[in-house]
C-alpha cells in the first residue's frame, strides 16, 4: 500500500484534464460583462458575434458554478428592525386569533 507522500507525488505528476465547459476559455470576458451588468441574453449574443455558440441558460449555469470567481455578489437581505418583529405576549395571555378571511 503506497504511503501519503507517494500518492501526493503521483497526483501532482498526473496530467491536467481539459476544461469541461467550452465557456471556460472565455471566463474572464463573461465575468467582466456580468460585472458591467450585462444580461445573460446579451452576453450570449455578444459571444455569438465573436464565434462562440452559447445559450443564456448555459452562461447562467457557468456563472453560478463559479460564483466566487468574480461574479456579482448576491444581494444581502437587510437585518430586521424591531418594528418588523412580532410583539411577544406575556406568559399566560392569549392573543386574539387572526383569521385569513373576514367571515362577515
Amino acid at each position: 500500500m503506497p504511503n501519503q507522500s507517494e500518492l501526493l507525488e503521483q497526483a501532482q505528476a498526473a496530467p491536467e484534464e481539459a476544461p469541461r465547459s467550452k465557456l471556460e476559455n472565455y471566463c474572464a470576458a463573461i465575468f467582466e460583462l456580468r460585472r458591467k451588468r450585462w444580461s445573460y441574453e446579451k452576453i450570449a449574443h455578444w459571444l455569438k458575434e465573436h464565434g462562440v455558440q452559447a445559450v443564456p441558460s448555459s452562461i447562467f449555469r457557468f456563472c453560478r458554478s463559479r460564483q466566487g470567481a468574480g461574479a456579482r455578489p448576491a444581494a444581502v437581505p437587510p437585518e430586521p428592525t424591531p418594528t418588523q418583529t412580532a410583539p411577544i405576549s406575556p406568559p399566560g395571555t392569549k392573543t386574539k386569533r387572526k383569521y385569513r378571511f373576514n367571515p362577515d
